[in-house]
């Protein structure tokens, strides 16, 4: 039995039957915006401070996908991006190229740091690799110094990643927090 989240499911289902009725369903483009989610155990509308934003499926499978978490506080302004997607290579050739994508992407962007460390989720032990970029860019309303951080975990068949933005002076606030929200929902989730 699949353990594809409850609410992606639902979504896809509503997709399908959100098209015009008189030609048959309308295929959305891609990426969709999926509307009207809820409330999910898996990625609740609230967890760890931060507020669940879009929910975007890159494909009709929903097997691709991204969740988009935010926080706005005076210690913490947060932008989070959850990435769900089919495992094509290993972990740490995914990481590479996830590192080599955003540099080209954001001007000046640096590396500051990259180590390996565990993520325990359910009981079972991930291996994460977490790299840390700065670079200007206009966050929270003004340019200004950000730091950049990249998450990939492989998990048996699918890929997780994560991409976070905050101040640059929030740096390691915006680490714990990444940590705190990923406490919270089904990072680990792998679907057969």
């Amino acid at each position: 039995m699949s353990r594809r989240p409850a609410l992606l499911l639902a979504s896809s289902s509503l997709l399908l039957l959100a098209g015009c009725p008189s030609v048959g369903p309308a295929l959305p483009q891609f990426p969709a915006e999926m509307q009207d989610i809820g409330e999910s155990s898996l990625f609740p509308r609230q967890a760890a401070g931060y507020a669940r934003g879009k929910l975007l499926m890159y494909d009709p499978d929903v097997v691709d996908l991204s969740i988009a978490y935010d926080r706005h506080a005076p210690e913490l302004e947060h932008a989070v991006t959850l990435y769900f997607y089919p495992r094509r290579r290993d972990g740490e050739a995914e990481f590479t190229s996830a590192k080599g994508a955003l540099t080209p992407v954001h001007a000046g962007a640096r590396l500051v740091s990259e180590r390996a460390f565990e993520l325990a989720k359910n009981g079972q032990p991930h291996r994460g690799l977490l790299a840390t970029f700065e670079f200007e860019d206009d966050f929270a309303g003004r340019r200004q110094p950000v730091s950049s951080q990249l998450l990939v975990v492989e998990l048996p068949r699918r890929m997780f990643k994560a991409r976070t933005t905050a101040p640059a002076a929030q740096a390691q606030a915006a680490e714990a927090g990444l940590l705190a929200l990923l406490e919270q929902v089904a990072w680990d989730n792998d679907p057969d």
